[in-house]
Order: structure tokens, then sequence, then C-alpha cells
């Protein structure tokens, strides 16, 4: 036997391969596009050490696979042209073309395909052949532990009529585009997913640099959580089984066969809880599903002109959209299910089906998040003999109007559940998720350009222009191209506007901040759509325009041609007089207004930030003047500011409308808003360092000029007052208990009680501590059911009866605190076990899992405080619960394996106020949402008003303590009280709007609906100057020094709530509000 057949006989019973297979990415295919001009980059694996050949055209070349199997050829520059061939070892690829590779990316009106947009362009999208145009589409995919090497699928696919219709619509109408112009072969690489936020197409190392919506280390946590062995599983189950108990609460529907003949009159398009949905009102208020049922008839020539049509279609059934989800029958058939709100209801109807005479259509609509219902100014009709796309000739039977009935199929059998039950997770949605399936493997592929059209998701974060920017720049470093054309798509108008303009909103927002992405970062262009939209579609149909406009913005960045036409945007803005001059970049030949009037849609702001409506003039060719309404000087200046600004007519000459936009200037009145003061006693040096870490509190009384002996006796005269004296707030009952009472709402409040048992710990008064607690045990602590170990808010003093068995979750909140601070204080063997009575209440809090829609007082997934642990109060918080220190003392003393946690609150609660503090005020509104947005409701707008005066209490005590957050106390110390100062030191009011402006509603206080000089504001303001950097602190100081308890001019006293903020105001800055420790 020869050396050689002995070799193979032993290779074969080892069960090695005769010759190594090399593989190659999905991408590098049969009918690929590779971008021309530029050198190309071919690579894949092998087994190591192994010699990989490619041939291609003319060229010819080897190299060795690495120990890890990898390898890499790059070929010379191209010229566009194909089809051609090429061999890597035994692989062949074919029909690859040489042409221009673009790759777009980012959400649905990506991903939208052909199909979708048919109907508006029948002819043109079924019928077009061009095998020099190719789109290579990803799927939805998502991986977390590190950055694949491949994608999961993907294929090359060949514009043919058939192909096509899957075909993404904006860039099938972009690629027809440049073709035409150019004659090279054009390739799409369609790397999108529906609904993506930003965060999930960028990388680790990026994203770290970021905060997080919910805190500093928001990133960090989550991509380690995600990282974990068995987390996506662990919570993928637990989340299916939340799902089946969801579902559980609902009643069965009936099904098809099951309805009742009881139906009551709706009008179609409307939603189930709208008052025109009946001729009553709401049909429904709930969630659930709802049947509807719509009867029409047909002649005999109706039916023939239906059974006359094109092969297997009647007709089509067009129903607008639904919200959420559909199955739609004709004649007890089913013609169409459609599975969520987005998609067109097109449903095709069979040959067979109609009938002479009465037809019927049946559709049971669901929807479990809320009130479902049909889509206002959308088509809602049966087109006889025809089949979609084409429509010309077809008979039409309109279905919108009167003529359809709803009856109940399923439907909540409680309300009092967890409605969290049915919220699932979106993994391709996490962070890095999309970057490590999706991005990364492409990376290596040679591509002309990038277009990014997202950010309709996370519409509230305001930190999107820097993460699109450290996206552009990530991407082009991984497409090894430091000047990729990268093209934004502006979002385009969406929604009806709350009020008529000038208005808030956070599509504005986004917009605005594309606009700024782009025009920070070189090589980037954007495409303005703010005219292409439809305001009840979030996917507008008109593509061929949009990707007109897209194509422009190629041919300028990457085709050259910088005399191609951009849409306007804001280049220069100054003040002249009263007047604000905006020059514009991509003027072309000059502005004009779309319809010949004045420019529209323009709005100026004062020093408050209140917009008004404001004049504007074209000036030459590339100018706008605007003029402000008379008495202010402008200080910011808007155009196009909306979800759906419909009068915005400003464009160029090329018919291109001029981006939305906010531009701030240089604010004279802010200057005298933020110009400190004159005092001798300087500018006060921060401490920026916690007490925790010194152990030192700052007496700034002490440093404004007050002797110790004045400040003791201030103390000790407003504890007598309120505690002692006639007018205290705090009485003695029976032998061991006592309350604080709100008198002017004859109520004993946990608000109060707590913040009594703070004073007693800070003031070593044992006997009061101890007499509020047993109080609060034996009157408002629920001993058992779903409450059990929460307390009532509210209590009458007298008979002890619970006014309210609910919760407001800073009663709990300072009730640990002051139990910890007790323990620390007096110990634990005293007559009361102050630790265990702390952690009963915590390890209650914990155990509340919604069971009697009753939960934790800490939205545990978000990690912030909720408004009351039930009921709505549950769906959004109060930021004068946020109290970050606290959550630091839990971490250090309650010593229950949750330390981590609270921690995280605590750099939560940081963030949160953050963002629900105006940025030029300070100001924030009693309520919001999780995400700091204002929260009103119809009978009381959202404003800063009682609750919101102990924010900046809270922020000073944070910064005192702990000082972890201390630039951005200081910033806010200032534009607090520089607000106040402007209003007027001895005056300022004690309600506002965010932006300054005095509510249109004035809350009521003991009987008062007035706006007033309050103690209780000028307390926690005085509070700020912990933080103060600026010589008027010292006049907050002075203010609360020379602030008396007393009763105000009308007669209104408040001894409970102004009393007990001044003396808390008064402890901080003496010194002598601290961190008991053992």
């Amino acid at each position: 036997m020869s050396r050689k057949i002995a070799l193979l006989i032993v290779c074969l019973l080892a069960g090695f391969p005769l010759s190594a297979t090399v593989t190659l990415p999905r991408v590098i295919s049969n009918s690929m596009v590779l971008q021309r001009d530029k050198k190309i980059h071919i690579w894949g694996w092998a087994d190591p050490g192994e010699k990989v050949t490619l041939r291609f055209i003319q060229e010819t070349r080897s190299v060795t696979a690495d120990s890890n199997g990898s390898w890499s050829i790059s070929l010379p520059k191209m010229e566009p042209g194909g089809p051609y061939r090429m061999e890597i070892n035994d692989l062949v690829i074919e029909d690859i073309m040489i042409g221009d590779v673009w790759l777009f990316s980012g959400q649905s009106n990506i991903e939208l395909q052909v199909r979708r947009v048919a109907i508006r362009y029948p002819h043109e999208v079924t019928a077009y052949t061009n095998t020099n145009i190719r789109e290579f589409r990803t799927r939805t995919d998502y991986a977390f532990d590190s950055p694949k090497k491949d994608l999961s699928t993907g294929q090359w696919t060949v514009c043919t009529p058939e192909n096509a219709r899957e075909f993404s619509a904006l860039g099938y109408f972009f690629a027809k585009n440049l073709y035409e112009k150019y004659q090279i072969p054009i390739g799409l690489i369609v790397n999108a997913v529906g609904g993506s936020p930003l965060d999930a197409w960028l990388d680790e190392a990026t994203l770290r640099t970021f905060p997080g919506p919910d805190g500093k280390d928001y990133y960090e946590q989550t991509i380690t959580r995600l990282k974990q062995d068995g987390y996506v599983d662990s919570v993928k189950q637990a989340e299916q089984a939340n799902a089946a108990k969801f579902r559980s609460f609902f009643t069965p529907d009936p099904g098809i066969d099951g309805l009742s003949d009881k139906w009551t009159p709706y009008h179609v398009p409307s939603f189930w809880n709208q008052p025109e949905a009946t001729p009553s009102g709401p049909f429904s208020i709930g969630r659930g599903s709802v049947w509807f049922k719509n009867e029409f008839y047909l002649t005999k020539e109706q039916l023939l002109k239906a059974e006359s049509g094109p092969e297997g279609s009647a007709g089509t059934l067009i129903l607008g959209t639904m919200v959420d989800s559909d199955h739609t029958y004709l004649n007890k058939k089913e013609i169409g299910f459609t599975a969520y709100q987005y998609p067109p209801r097109i449903y095709n109807v069979p040959k067979g089906l109609l009938k002479e005479g009465k037809n019927e259509i049946l559709i049971k609509m669901e929807n479990l998040a809320g009130p479902g219902g049909f889509t206002q100014d959308k088509d809602y009709a049966l087109y006889l003999g025809v089949k979609h796309p084409f429509y010309d000739g077809a008979g039409k039977i309109a279905l919108a109007g009167d003529s359809w009935y709803a009856q109940k199929g399923s439907e909540l059998s409680q309300w009092n559940i967890d409605f969290n039950l049915h919220s699932s997770t979106t993994w391709h949605y996490q962070p890095t998720g999309l970057y490590n399936a999706l991005l990364a493997p492409l990376a290596g592929y040679t591509v002309k350009g990038a277009v990014w059209y997202q950010g309709e998701s996370s519409i509230d974060r305001r930190d999107y222009a820097q993460m699109l920017r450290a996206l552009i720049m990530k991407w082009r470093e991984d497409f090894g191209d430091k000047r990729l054309p990268f093209i934004v798509v502006q979002l385009p108008n969406f929604m009806k506007d709350s009020e008529e303009w000038p208005v808030e909103s956070q599509w504005a927002w986004r917009r605005d901040e594309q606009r700024l992405a782009v025009q920070q970062t070189k090589h980037t262009a954007l495409t303005v759509a703010i005219d292409l939209g439809e305001w009840n579609d979030i996917h507008p149909l008109n593509k061929k325009d949009l990707a007109h406009r897209v194509a422009a913005c190629a041919e300028y960045l990457a085709y050259g041609n910088k005399k191609a036409s951009l849409s306007p945007v804001p280049n220069k803005v100054y003040r002249r007089g009263k007047s604000v001059v905006i020059s514009f970049k991509h003027a072309g030949e000059g502005l004009m207004t779309k319809d010949g009037s004045e420019p529209l849609h323009f709005a100026v702001s004062d020093h408050r930030g209140i917009f008004h409506r404001a004049k504007a003039v074209i000036k030459g060719r590339k100018k706008i003047i605007v003029r402000a309404p008379d008495g202010f000087t402008p200080v910011s200046v808007r155009y196009a500011w909306g979800n759906n600004p419909v009068d915005a007519n400003l464009q160029s000459k090329t018919g291109w409308p001029v981006s939305p936009f906010q531009v701030t200037l240089n604010n004279p009145e802010l200057k005298k808003i933020h110009r400190d003061v004159k005092d001798e006693r300087g500018k006060p040096v921060p401490w920026r360092q916690g007490a925790r870490e010194t152990g030192r509190y700052r007496n700034l009384f002490l440093e404004a000029g007050y002797s110790t002996e004045e400040i003791d006796a201030k103390l000790s005269r407003t504890y007598y007052d309120l505690f002692e004296g006639p007018e205290r707030v705090y009485f003695q009952v029976e032998d061991s208990l006592g309350y604080v009472s709100d008198l002017k709402n004859f109520d004993v409040r946990t608000e109060g009680m707590s913040y009594g048992m703070m004073i007693a710990v800070q003031w070593n008064k044992k006997d009061v501590f101890d007499r509020l607690w047993r109080w609060s045990k034996r009157y408002m602590q629920h001993k058992d059911g779903p409450r059990k170990g929460y307390f009532a808010w509210s209590v009458d003093p007298v008979t002890g009866k619970q006014n309210s068995e609910g919760s407001a979750s800073d009663g709990e909140l300072y009730y640990v605190t002051a139990l910890l601070f007790a323990s620390n204080r007096w110990g634990n063997d005293t007559g009361i076990d102050y630790y265990a009575d702390a952690r009963a209440l915590l390890d209650a809090m914990f155990s509340k899992d919604g069971t009697g829609g009753i939960y934790n007082i800490i939205d545990t997934a978000q990690k912030k405080i909720t408004f009351t642990p039930d009921g709505t109060g549950y769906l959004w918080t109060d930021p004068s619960y946020f109290l970050p220190a606290f959550y630091e003392v839990w971490a250090e003393y309650a010593a229950d394996g949750r330390e981590a946690f609270y921690r995280t609150c605590a750099d939560t609660a940081r963030v949160f106020l953050h963002r629900a503090c105006d940025p030029l005020t300070g100001l924030n509104t009693d309520l919001t949402e999780y995400d700091g947005l204002p929260k009103g409701s119809h009978w009381l707008p959202a404003a800063f008003r009682y609750d919101s005066w102990r924010v900046p209490m809270n922020i000073a005590m944070d910064y005192s303590w702990y000082a972890k957050d201390s630039e951005w106390q200081e910033d806010y110390a200032r534009r607090f009280q520089d607000f106040l100062y402007f209003r007027g030191l001895d005056r300022f009011e004690d309600q506002f709007n965010p932006d300054g402006t005095l509510p249109s509603v004035i809350l009521r206080a003991g009987g008062y609906r007035k706006l007033r000089h309050s103690l209780g504001l000028v307390a926690t303001s005085a509070s700020a100057s912990l933080m103060g950097t600026a010589r008027k602190s010292w006049k907050f100081v002075d203010a609360l020094w020379n602030a008396r308890l007393e009763t105000y001019p009308d007669g209104y006293f408040d001894p409970y709530y102004d009393g007990l903020l001044y003396l808390f105001g008064l402890m901080h800055l003496s010194g002598n509000y601290r961190i008991i420790d053992k």
C-alpha cells in the first residue's frame, strides 16, 4: 500500500474532509452588486492555514486563512459593468454587477415594501424590469453577546415585476432615479427593522458613553444583563406566563357562530370610546374585542360586474386601517387577517363569494392595550370587478358612514388587575441587539453611502442629535470610510396637533434634532419630508417624491453635483432690533412661498420661553426677516413647529420645502435674569463633597452673618410653634399616641406624620417620634388584605376612620428613612424595634406584585417612585417624591440585600429630575409621566404648584449629603433662583407653568383660590442656596431668615404645609438636617 493511499484511508477514518470548504458571508453571493471606483473587500472563512484563491475578471489573488480560519482579499477599483463571475477555490458566484451600493437602514419606512404603495403607483411598480437594480434584504434578528460574523438570513434579488413587490419602496424609487440618470447598476442593502430605536443600532462601547434613559449606568447595566446566560429565555417564559394570565382576565369571545342578534348602530370611522361612535355616545371605554357588521346589497348587474373581474378576484375590500388586529369575513368566510394596526386593510374578494341581494361583512377587531377602532380619513369601500392595485373602471360600494353595527365580543372581567402583565420585551429593540446581528456582519462590504430613516421611536429622548452623530461616526469607522456620505431623512408631518400653533410637539423636536445632527456633521445631507406625510398614517405612501429628494441628496454628496436641489436650512440667525434675520443654506435660486402668500408658521418666544405667532417676509434671495409682536425682544424663533404644520409654506424656487427648525438667540433679557447682584459677602463657595464623605454640614446662616445664638433661637422658636405652641400642628392623644394634622383640611396625612417623625428624629425627640409612629400603625396602617403593610394616606383624627385607604408613595418613603435613622439614634431595645419596622415596611413594598391591584411604591422595572402604588396613580409619578438621598440611606442601612437596587434608584431619580425640570426656569410640574413630561388633566392643566415646592429642597438635600450630581445641581439652583429673583424676591408667586408664565387654573388651598408669596416656597427656594454659586443666593437666605410663620393679610394661615417646609428650610440652612449614623 502506498503512503498516499494509507494517508487517504486515515483521513477518511478520522472524518477529515479531503479538501476544506470555503464559506462566505451571505452578502457575498449570487447577483450581488460590488461597489465601483473603490477597493473591494472580499472575505470569508476556511480551515486555518488553508490557501484561498480568488479569480474575478482579470484579477487572481491568493491568501492563507489565519489561525482562526478567517481570510480577506482586497480587489482594486473597478469600472461599472457586468454580469461577471467570481471563483473562490471551488465556490462560484454568478451574475455579479459592479456599480453603486447604498445601505438603507432605520425603521419601517425603510422596510415598507413596494406592494404597500402600489395603490398609488399601480402601473409604475407592476411592470418594471431592470436587472441592473438589485436588493439585498436582511431579516429581523438580534444578538447581545458580541457582534456576529455573519447574517442569519439574506439574499440578493434582481428587480423584476415579481420580485420588486418586496423591494423597499423608498429604495426602489431611489434606485430607479439614479439608474435613469447615471445608467450604472445600483445595489440596495436594506437593513431596517420597524419600530427600532437608535440605540439598538449602536455598539456597546459607544453606548457606554451615553447616560441612557434611566440613569448614568443604564447602558452598562442593561447590556450586562442582556449578556447573562439564560436571562432572555427566562424573561420570555415569564412574559408568556404573564400574557396568558392577562388573557385570563377577559371574558371569552363568542366567535362568529356565537354572536347574538343584539347590535348597536355604529359610525365608521371612529374608535369605540369616542362620542361619535354610536348615536348615544361611546360604545365601550375598555379593552377587548368588538364585532362589527355591515350589510350591503348588490344588484344583478353589480354581481355580474364583480364576477367578470380579473382571474381569482371579484373585487377588493378596503377597510382603511384599524387598531389593533382584525379578522374580516365576507358572507361568513374569512377573507383577511392583520395582526397589528399599521398595515392598510386591503383584502381580495374571491370569485363566487358575493351574491345578488344582501351581503354581510363581519369584522372581529381586538385591542388588548386600549380602545380600538377605525382610523379617520381613510378609504372604506368595496371595489367590484378589479384586483389590487388596479381600480380603473371599478364599481364602488361605499362603506363609511352609519350603516355599521357593533356588538361586544370579549371584555375585561375585572378592572383591578396588573396591566403591566400585558407588556412584553421586544428583544430586537434592546441596546446593541441590531448592531451586533445586522450591522456588524455587513461592515466589511464596500458601499457608496448610507440612507438613514429613523426617529419615530423613543420620540421623547432629547439626546437624539448626539446619538445620531455618534452612530454616523461609528458606522463610518466600521465601513472604513471617514467621509462616507450619510443621508438623514427627516420625519414627515404626522398626527393632528392638540391645538392651534404655536404648539409643543415631540415630533418637531425630533425633526430639529435630525437637522442639528446633519448640520453639525460633515459629509451629510438632510432630506426634508414635512410636506410628504399623512396625518393619520405613520407610513405615508408617497415614497416616489421622497426618493427623488433622497436621490438629490445622494447626487450632492456622492456624485459631485453641487447644484443638486436640497431643502433650505437655517445657516445664520441674528437679531436686528426687534426682528430676527435668518439666512438660509441651499436656498438655490431663492426662496418663495408655495401659495404666493406671505411666509407662514413662524413663531418667536420672549425671555420666558412663550412662543407667539410672528409675521415674516422674504428679503433678497435667501433671507427671511421675522418680526416679533410688540412688547418683547425675540429670544427664539421657530418655523413649521408642530406634528402636522399644514400652514407652513416656505420653500425654495425649485419646490423643496424649508426644514422645520428652532434657533435660540442670545437673549438680552436673560442677561438680566442671570445677572448677579452685589453683595459684600461675595459669591458663595459651594461644598462639592457631600456630608457622607466629609462628615460636615454647612451652616449657611452662620456664613451669611447671623450668630449661632440667633440661629439656635430661631430654630427653637419654630419647633415650639409647630409642636408645642398654641398654633401647633402636633397633638398628643391618649397615653402614648400623637398626630400631626393638616388643619385646613381637617385630616391626618402620611405626609405630615412622616415629616413629623423625620423632624423628631433629627431633633432627638424620641417621645414625639414614638407617639407619631404608634398612631400611624394603629389608625393608618393596613393589617391585612392586598394593602397589608401600607398606610392610608388620609385619616380622620377624631374618629380614626380612614378617609381614603390608598397610599401616597412619599409617605412610605419618609417612614422607612425616619425609622432607619431612629434605629441608628436610639437603638431597637427601647420599646420599639425601629429597624424591624423599617424592614417590615420594605418587605411589604417588595411583596406587592399587583395582586388586588396593589404594587410596590417603586416601579421596579423603571426604578422610579409611583404617584400611588395602585390604580391609575401607578402609571405616572410626582417629581417631589424623587429623593435620591433617601435611597442612598436605604442602601447603607436597610441591609436587606437590595443595596444595588437602591443605589440605581438614586441615580435614576437624579436623571429623572434633569428631565422633569425646565431647562430655562428650573420649574417642574406637580405630576409627570415617567419620562418627566408634564401630566395634567382636563380640569387641572400641568403646572408648578404646591407639591413642586419640595423639589428644590429634595435636590439640595441630595447635594448636601452625597454631592453625586453636583455640577447639574448647582446649575439647577442657579436657574431656579434666577427665575424667582427675576419675578421679585419679595413677591414671586407660588404657582407657574414650567416656562415661567402664570397658569390658567389656580389651585385652591384652604378655601382660597389665589396666587400668593408663600412661606413654603420661600423656604424651599432658600434651601437651594446650599448649591448656590451666585451672590443672589445670599438674598434667598436672608429672605428665609426674615420670613415669619404668621397669618397672611387676607386671613389665610397654614402652619401645616407652610410651617413644616419652613422648619425643614431652617434645618437645612443651619446644617441641622443630617444623615443619622449608628
